[in-house]
């Protein structure tokens, strides 16, 4: 589980440090899915994004405000990052609902992420939050 967190960890640096470059590179996203952590891009404007297939999710430009609700196709056990690629609304998660957090996640820089335990399906449990 500590290598595990650990390489996430890894992927998750590599990921910011590409957004802060203008952009997820392409590199960066075959590397991180080599590792066994797939980067993948939230569509605009959705509030209940599918997480299967990858554990790295990178919001989009939204056209409103964006608060997810839910996450789509979730496995327990499967952890998820989720990282503000975009200020332009930035997609929000409330500590409500689905979601127990240690508060409420509004990001307000490209690179301000947040970590997900999924327990179940539409249980999830925040294990970590990084403010850049």
């Amino acid at each position: 589980m500590k290598k595990n967190l650990a390489l996430l960890i890894v992927v998750s640096i590599l990921v910011y440090i590409s957004i802060g470059w203008g952009g997820l590179c392409p590199q960066i996203k075959k590397l991180s899915c080599s590792l066994g952590y797939c980067v993948r891009t939230i569509a605009v404007d959705d509030v209940t994004p599918d997480i299967s297939g990858g554990n790295i999710f990178v919001t989009s430009a939204n056209n409103g405000a964006t608060a997810i609700t839910d996450l789509d196709s979730p496995v327990a056990g499967q952890v998820v990052t989720i990282v503000c690629g975009s200020t332009t609304n930035a997609s929000t998660l409330g500590d409500s609902g689905n979601f127990t957090l240690t508060g409420a996640w509004s990001p307000d820089t490209v690179g301000d992420n947040i970590s997900l335990y999924v327990h179940a399906d539409n249980t999830y449990y925040e294990i970590g939050r990084s403010n850049n």
